[in-house]
């Protein structure tokens, strides 16, 4: 539309009416020409749509058919997206964000190649404006947290219009495809009630006891930024940044290795590394893309992502195995225990394929952070072995010592979730 208004300017200052006795003739004269014109136009206008229809049908065996706004700044949906990256024709987007084979897929095929100019990195979250005057030296504990809470900081921004910088449009557009809140909120434990997880998980459980923490934690970085600055708090909810935060937790990317000069100049990873402690050179960089919401994870993966080319400029995804029609394309998140998944990606495997955890803490509570009395840790020492009969203290004064002491160890650790959790194998397991 802008190119359009700057045509119909440059028309209109061209063709300005010059002082003349013939007024009334140059008038008939122009309008003559502009209609003449006009129908030249529709003509060549009607040929290049048939000449591209053509070249579409001619071409449709051998590649992607490509989207006519493919070098414009606004993603209208994921399927616009989509056109913009897929280097295969072979698979295809469903309605539930959930990509499909159409044909047989060999092993190592290419299926999607990532513009630098789609990704949204922490990288671009600091060096913005706004985020380095207003929030970025907000105290957030832990390194690998705070460049999350950059990146879902911005992009929140992104998507709530925060700048008219027309450099920021295709960034924005590729934020807007992020999951909302209500989304979210239909199936991600962390928006749940906690009620209603406690009765699920059990108050004792480590899922419960991890989904607490966290929830509390990512609600803690919010308060944090708005404490810092009341114009962030103005542009972003608490909402807004929640499901932003909860995109880059479950689909944010670790683009590792040396990032060149050509990314970052060597004098500003200096500043980084020095005032937030970002070593964005040697540590990679956080990166959205939005490719990766577009497929489920499970441990027998069929599809590969990641990798960056730092001369292309692209990141990429491809088959790893040969995929048949119907067949679902599926990425690897890595390996994690389930409750970890449940509580940072909002599922587990229903195929008895992750490693479930149980607790061992049966008589105290390991989400409390005072230590619990000593009375509380000594009905786990009822059943220790080794005694052929119950001890009395008045009779067996050495052993009776011998169960306080495990007990005064057993509270020591009584907080330590990694004493009480115990890891159960597979139930099923896979190649």
């Amino acid at each position: 539309n802008s190119g359009e208004r700057k045509s119909g300017s440059k028309i209109k200052s061209g063709g300005a009416i010059t002082k003349s006795s013939n007024n009334n003739v140059k008038r008939t004269t122009d309008n003559n020409k502009n209609q003449r014109n006009l129908q030249l136009g529709g003509v060549a206008g009607f040929i290049a749509v048939a000449v591209a229809l053509v070249c579409n049908r001619l071409g449709g065996n051998s590649g992607v058919n490509i989207n006519s706004n493919i070098n414009s700044n606004i993603i209208i949906d994921a399927s616009d997206l989509l056109q913009r990256v897929q280097k295969s024709s072979s698979f295809e987007l469903k309605h539930n964000r959930t990509l499909i084979a159409t044909e047989n897929i060999p092993s190592q095929t290419v299926l999607m190649e990532l513009p630098r100019e789609l990704m949204i990195w922490d990288l671009d979250a600091v060096r913005n404006e706004f985020i380095r005057e207003e929030i970025l030296m907000t105290t957030i504990p832990g390194t690998v947290a705070k460049r999350a809470a950059l990146l879902s900081a911005y992009l929140a921004l992104l998507r709530n219009d925060f700048s008219s910088d027309h450099d920021l449009q295709l960034q924005t557009s590729v934020a807007k495809q992020v999951p909302s809140y209500d989304e979210y909120k239909t199936f991600h434990p962390v928006l749940a009630s906690i009620e209603q997880m406690e009765l699920l998980l059990g108050n004792h459980s480590p899922a419960f006891r991890d989904l607490l923490v966290l929830r509390q934690s990512l609600n803690n970085e919010y308060d944090s930024f708005i404490a810092s600055s009341d114009k962030f708090a103005s542009l972003v909810s608490r909402e807004d940044y929640l499901s932003c935060r909860l995109a880059v937790q479950s689909r944010a990317f670790q683009i590792p290795g040396v990032l060149p000069e050509s990314e970052i100049p060597k004098s500003e990873q200096e500043h980084y590394s020095e005032t937030i402690q970002i070593d964005f050179t040697n540590d990679g960089v956080l990166s959205i893309e939005i490719i990766n919401d577009w497929m489920n994870s499970h441990i027998n993966n069929n599809v590969m992502v990641g990798g960056y080319d730092a001369v292309k400029r692209r990141g990429r995804a491809w088959s790893t195995k040969a995929i048949q029609p119907g067949q679902e394309l599926i990425m690897d998140y890595g390996r994690f225990h389930d409750y970890v998944l449940f509580g940072q990606y909002g599922y587990v495997p229903s195929d008895g394929t992750g490693v479930t955890i149980t607790s061992v803490a049966a008589y105290h509570n390991i989400i409390d952070d005072d230590l619990p009395d000593l009375e509380q840790m000594m009905p786990y020492l009822q059943f220790d072995h080794g005694y052929p009969e119950c001890i009395e203290k008045e009779l067996h004064p050495a052993a009776f010592r011998l169960k306080k002491l495990k007990a005064r160890y057993l509270r020591e650790i009584a907080i330590d979730s990694s004493r009480w959790a115990l890891p159960l194998p597979p139930r099923l397991t896979t190649d």
